[in-house]
């Protein structure tokens, strides 16, 4: 039994590794310029280790777009989404801490073909979440409220892809604060702000 532990630590710790060092070389260079020979010598491990974990480079990057969706969804379940919507800020800022936790992995994926594919998966947990809580607590036309929760969902995402692909003079968590003025308030207070 305690082999078993033991091999289980040592295949975390190697995938861990790999992961580690595929992060740090994708912080160097473009995804074309890194082989799975590199990140096996960063990692400290055999090619025979890498294909044991993962088939291809491109795994390792479905493998953080799933895991950072998820944290995601983890997210927006574990808060009290009623009382973030009365202050959106909360849920704005939460985004920011999952953003600056993966933030190498963020900004590849928003810059790279996948983006389209991880975009959808955030703006679908997202409005599911706001779409859960707003059916609820708010009686109307659902098919009016889904056009306004895509809205309010899509545009937040956007923005926040457009803020990787700029040149990032804002901080998030401005960006935050001027999303939640348009929220609230409209874009007519935005423009006397």
């Amino acid at each position: 039994m305690k082999n078993t532990k033991k091999t289980d630590l040592r295949v975390i710790k190697s995938k861990e590794s790999i992961r580690e060092s595929f992060l740090s070389l994708l912080i160097q260079k473009p995804i074309s310029d890194i082989s799975i020979t590199e990140i096996s010598e960063v990692a400290n491990v055999n090619r025979k280790t890498f294909y044991a974990h993962y088939k291809s480079i491109n795994e390792i990057i479905d493998e953080f777009v799933d895991e950072t969706v998820k944290q995601f969804k983890e997210m927006m379940q574990n808060s009290n989404i009623s009382d973030d919507l009365k202050n959106p800020y909360v849920i704005l800022e939460k985004l920011n801490e999952l953003i600056y936790k993966n933030y190498v992995v963020f900004d590849y994926i928003l810059r790279s073909d996948l983006s389209t594919l991880f975009i959808e998966k955030i703006i679908s947990t997202l409005k599911d979440q706001i779409t859960a809580i707003m059916n609820i607590n708010f009686i109307g036309n659902h098919e009016k409220n889904d056009v306004i929760f895509s809205y309010v969902s899509g545009g937040i995402v956007f923005v926040y892809k457009n803020w990787f692909l700029s040149n990032r003079t804002q901080s998030l968590s401005d960006v935050s604060k001027s999303l939640v003025s348009i929220m609230t308030y409209g874009l007519k207070h935005y423009e006397q702000i």
